[in-house]
């Protein structure tokens, strides 16, 4: 986390590896969060985009439903409200490392499902032409760190199902890995302040942004990340 007088999220962005947001199919530099539109005025809470927005209030990895999923996200905060809009982080390798042996025998080597569709329509409905450019994908449910060989798991709102099992098995898998992911002792909750620019690391970390009055206060976050280097079915 830097707070002002840090490089700029430009700056980060190029320094960092390829872009990796995609709006209305096309790569784009920026990414915003909030409810404040390009010419300043601001979106109801009542407004579509803003309650889709609550997706982002679920537990997750940024871009795992992608075939190449995120590497690093990078916000910076313009415009923050004086009550909520906090968000919370949690490591997946310490709860991977918490796990009892026969558990991480048990999940090595599984593959998930991340779907898009599947996570944010929970909060709101998904227009179809979006959907089909954002199909399902397979990911390791287990990842290895490349540079200290440390393992996670990797789960989420966008993990669907694991392959090859059944809906209900699946589920109940998923959401206790998750359960013990976001344990409280194991969440930081980050107090955003106007000018922080925050960095991390999407292969180990998941995040939610906290919720707000979108009616009482104003918003404006500017994201930008950085592409894995492939699929994670390709890790070692």
């Amino acid at each position: 986390m830097m707070r002002p007088k840090s490089p700029s999220p430009e700056n980060w962005g190029t320094r960092s590896g390829t872009r990796h947001i995609r709006e209305n199919r096309k790569i784009v530099y920026f990414g915003t969060v909030g409810n404040v539109l390009e010419d300043g005025s601001k979106r109801e809470g009542t407004h579509p985009n803003t309650r889709y927005q609550q997706g982002n209030e679920l537990w997750h990895s940024d871009s795992s439903f992608r075939d190449i999923p995120s590497y690093l996200s990078i916000n910076h905060a313009y415009e923050v409200p004086r009550e909520g809009g906090e968000t919370e982080f949690s490591s997946m390798r310490i709860a991977y490392q918490r796990l009892p042996e026969e558990m991480k025998l048990r999940i090595e080597g599984l593959r998930c499902i991340h779907d898009y569709v599947f996570s944010r329509s929970q909060v709101a409905p998904v227009d179809a032409n979006h959907a089909a450019s954002l199909p399902p994908v397979e990911q390791k449910l287990v990842r290895t760190n490349p540079a200290n060989k440390l393992k996670n798991y990797y789960v989420g709102s966008h993990a669907r199902s694991i392959v090859g099992w059944g809906g209900i098995e699946s589920r109940k898998l998923l959401d206790e890995l998750l359960e013990r992911a976001t344990q409280p002792e194991l969440v930081y909750r980050h107090p955003w302040q106007v000018g922080d620019t925050v960095v991390w690391d999407n292969r180990c970390l998941l995040h939610r942004g906290a919720g707000y009055d979108a009616n009482r206060w104003r918003r404006l976050m500017r994201q930008t990340r950085v592409a894995g280097k492939g699929n994670t079915l390709q890790e070692a």
